[in-house]
């Protein structure tokens, strides 16, 4: 104790007057011997560092802790507090908010009743501690969550990602999830469209919105045209005459995939941390020109399922660039275990991550494109969780 409370005070100014709390860990159950005892009382008496600290010997046995305080004052004396000193933590009317605070924190979602699990519907007086509360809740909110993922044979992990002009996720960022980047809102979803025909359908399923974000862990992301134009160039045929005519010169895979791995999708895809968004690739103004001329002969009429497999192949080679195992990448074709038909499927050892492309012409992430943002994203999951029988 000596030696760390000396070293934690070379950061402290020479006039420290707070008191230093020393917190004994992982001896419960284990109290002090009679030589470490004497080693408290001693070092308690010269003040190392000419700190005042206060030791705390946690127990969760009374009879222990009892044993410990009368040991302690045999051979210190009498101390200026009544040992031992009871913890009773926080007053129980503040249980429920505590646990509702901590459940959203830990699983970045709002609307945990949507779960099944409220914490005020517990009886407060039924536990001893606020810890077997908050065990008790989490042990039935993990129950329900394996049940969901008991329903389907492999875990699915859902991307859906809008492909425009637009060089940043914009609008989006009112629909996903504020602390979670690009995981889904259920409810900011509904509030975005509540006049339209699929806001009114969720609308009425508000707790199966919010499992199928959980369960799917669905999130939305948007693709820029610095990541599209360079995949589509290095992925696609040698002689894309439109992409040659905007001057976009094809590097390789091996570039394409350093590309795709710089957006969102791409660090979605090999499991990185994502605070925001940073794609880069081909400069913004060059690659949105090219766009626009790819744009010119329309994405309808199965036009955008060829350009769905150069992402899969896009994706495909990025993962191999990492060093990230997948089993297998499949484009335009149905789950192995469902009735789904991704646009692209990333078969991993512990789920399969689905992505659906929407390719738009112009800017479409923009403000006045938020209803039609939401509403692309909720039909997307109306077929995901029908398609998978967890409703008719």
């Amino acid at each position: 104790m000596e030696k760390a409370t000396n070293n934690f005070a070379s950061d402290l100014p020479a006039d420290e007057d707070r008191i230093i709390p020393i917190n004994i860990e992982h001896r419960e159950s284990n109290p002090p011997n009679d030589i470490e005892m004497s080693s408290i009382k001693r070092f308690l008496r010269t003040k190392p560092a000419n700190l005042t600290t206060l030791i705390l010997w946690p127990e969760t046995s009374i009879d222990v802790a009892e044993e410990i305080s009368e040991k302690y004052t045999d051979v210190a004396g009498p101390t200026s507090i009544d040992v031992p000193l009871h913890i009773k933590g926080p007053d129980r009317s503040m249980w429920p908010g505590i646990a509702e605070e901590t459940l959203r924190l830990v699983n970045n979602i709002d609307s945990l009743s949507d779960l099944g699990v409220n914490p005020r519907d517990y009886d407060i007086r039924e536990y001893e501690s606020i810890g077997m509360y908050m065990r008790e809740i989490s042990s039935d909110f993990n129950r329900r969550l394996q049940n969901l993922k008991r329903s389907i044979q492999k875990p699915i992990r859902l991307a859906i990602v809008f492909v425009s002009k637009s060089p940043d996720p914009g609008v989006l960022s009112q629909v996903t999830n504020s602390t979670h980047y690009g995981l889904l809102d259920a409810q900011s979803l509904v509030a975005a469209t509540p006049q339209s025909k699929i806001g009114e359908w969720w609308q009425e399923r508000r707790s199966l919105l919010t499992r199928a974000v959980v369960q799917l862990s669905a999130h939305a992301f948007a693709l820029p045209p610095s990541t599209t134009i360079s995949a589509i160039r290095n992925f696609g045929p040698i002689d894309n005459k439109v992409l040659e005519g905007q001057g976009i010169t094809r590097y390789g895979p091996a570039h394409g995939a350093r590309d795709f791995g710089r957006s969102d999708l791409g660090k979605f895809l090999i499991g990185e941390t994502m605070e925001g968004s940073e794609a880069r690739g081909k400069p913004a103004t060059e690659a949105a020109q090219a766009y626009d001329a790819l744009s010119e002969s329309g994405f309808t009429h199965g036009k955008d399922k060829q350009l769905n497999k150069y992402l899969a192949n896009a994706g495909s080679r990025l993962l191999d660039r990492r060093d990230v195992e997948v089993e297998e990448v499949k484009a335009e074709e149905k789950l192995q275990f469902c009735d789904l038909v991704p646009d692209n499927s990333f078969y991993f050892e512990s789920n399969v991550t689905c992505v659906e492309y929407t390719w738009r012409e112009g800017e479409f992430m923009v403000r006045g494109k938020k209803s039609k943002v939401a509403q692309y994203i909720l039909e997307k999951l109306k077929g995901y969780v029908i398609s998978l029988g967890w409703t008719s």
